[in-house]
C-alpha cells in the first residue's frame, strides 16, 4: 500500500513540474515581440501596410485630407498589434508627433504630395548635424527623381558609408527601398506609379530616422500609403516616366558598375 500511495505522489508531482513548464513555455512564446531596429525596419514596415489593407477591407477605411490621419492609423497598429518590442520609444514617439512634426502632419493628400514631402525632408537632411556631408550628398542624389540606382546598388552604398556619421541613414534607406519595391512592385493592377509610392517610403523612412527607428516605419509607412492614394492618374500632376540618371560622385559611380539582380526595381 505504502509503495502505490509514494507511486502516486512521484507520479503526480512529475505532472505538475511538466505542467509548470508548459505553462512558462507559452507564456515565453506568447511574450516574444520583434524589436524595431534599422536592419528590420523594412520587414515591419511592409507588415504594418499589409494589416492596414488587411483593415480597409473589413469596413474600417479611414478618410483623409491629410497624412495626419494615416500617420496615426499606422501608430496605433505599431502600438496595439501586441507583436512589437517599442520599449523606449514609447515616450519618444508621443512627445515628438507634434512639436517635431508639426508641418510634416499637414501635408495634403494631393497631386503636390510627393514634390511637398520631398522638400521637407531634403530641408532637414540639411540642417541635421548628425550627418556628415558625404552622407548627405549621397542622400541628395539617391532622392533625385532621377535616380535609376537599384536596390543592390543602394546596398552597396549603405555598406560603403555605414561607419559615416549619419551612415545609419543610407542604411534605413537601402532596407526600406528593398522591403517596399518588395510589397509594391507586384500590385500590377493599381494606378499608382510604383516606384514613386517606394521613394515616398524611403523618404518617410529618413524622416522619422530623425527621431527613432519606430517612427521611421510609422512614418514610411504613412508616406507610401498617402502617394498610393493620391498618385490617380486622373488628378496626378507629377512626371512618372522613366529617365536616365544624373551624375553622382565616385561612390555612387562605383556602385553603379557592379553587377546586380535585373529584377531589382529601381527608381
Amino acid at each position: 500500500m505504502k509503495t502505490k500511495v509514494f507511486i502516486f505522489v512521484i507520479l503526480g508531482a512529475f505532472l505538475l513540474v511538466n505542467c509548470h513548464e508548459s505553462e512558462g513555455l507559452d507564456t515565453t512564446n506568447k511574450g516574444l515581440k520583434k524589436s524595431v531596429t534599422i536592419e528590420n525596419i523594412g520587414e515591419i514596415h511592409n507588415e504594418l501596410l499589409a494589416a492596414y489593407f488587411a483593415s480597409q477591407t473589413r469596413g474600417t477605411t479611414v478618410a483623409a485630407n491629410d497624412i495626419s490621419s494615416y500617420y496615426d492609423a499606422f501608430k496605433e497598429e505599431l502600438f496595439t498589434s501586441g507583436e512589437y518590442d517599442i520599449s523606449g520609444q514609447e515616450i519618444v514617439l508621443c512627445e515628438t508627433s507634434i512639436s517635431d512634426f508639426e508641418d510634416v502632419m499637414s501635408l495634403k493628400i494631393d497631386s503636390s504630395f510627393f514634390e511637398n514631402s520631398l522638400d521637407l525632408v531634403l530641408d532637414r537632411i540639411k540642417n541635421n548635424d548628425g550627418i556628415c556631408d558625404e552622407v548627405k550628398h549621397v542622400l541628395y542624389e539617391i532622392t533625385d527623381e532621377n535616380c535609376i540606382l537599384s536596390s543592390y546598388e543602394l546596398s552597396l552604398l549603405a555598406e560603403k558609408y555605414k561607419n559615416y556619421v549619419g551612415g545609419e541613414y543610407l542604411v534605413v534607406y537601402s532596407n526600406i527601398f528593398k522591403s517596399s519595391s518588395n510589397y509594391w512592385q507586384p500590385m500590377t493592377t493599381r494606378n499608382s506609379d510604383n516606384r514613386k509610392v517606394i521613394a515616398a517610403d524611403c523618404l518617410g523612412g529618413l524622416l522619422g530616422l530623425t527621431c527613432c527607428g519606430a517612427m521611421s516605419v510609422i512614418w514610411g509607412a504613412a508616406f507610401s500609403y498617402s502617394l498610393d492614394k493620391c498618385l490617380d492618374p486622373a488628378t496626378a500632376t507629377v512626371e512618372t516616366s522613366d529617365s536616365t540618371s544624373a551624375e553622382v560622385d565616385n561612390g555612387i559611380e562605383e556602385a553603379s558598375t557592379a553587377n546586380y539582380n535585373g529584377n531589382d526595381e529601381v527608381l
